[in-house]
């Protein structure tokens, strides 16, 4: 995998037991190195590379403002699900699917 093969924004499909439908777009940018995204409340940064066919993403910083309780929940699960993915590998679909605790934890799509 290289670089561009990520680039741009992607859309999350499904995160390990989060129900996701509330939270509108859920989105990551991949870009040069640096992820930006949306997730179930606020938007976050984090850092990215690439070692061979996978993807490192380090944790992810949440930008300000606070959310009601359900959805603060939701954006802290979001976030651990990302801190806790090991990697990212593209499957044959083109999805690419996050990693972490021995399992898939969450899948994004090319928007």
């Amino acid at each position: 995998m290289t670089p561009p093969d990520i680039e741009g924004v992607w859309t999350v499909v499904s995160a390990r037991d989060l129900s996701l439908r509330r939270y509108g777009a859920l989105t990551f940018q991949f870009d040069q190195g640096t992820l930006y995204g949306k997730s179930p409340c606020r938007g976050f940064r984090s850092d990215y590379r690439i070692e061979g066919d996978n993807v490192i993403i380090t944790r992810p910083d949440l930008s300000g403002g606070l959310c009601d309780g359900a959805t603060m929940e939701a954006e802290e699960a979001f976030a651990r699900l990302i801190a806790e993915s090991e990697f990212a590998r593209m499957d044959d679909s083109g999805d690419l699917v996050l990693f972490g605790l021995g399992s898939e934890a969450m899948r994004i799509r090319r928007k």
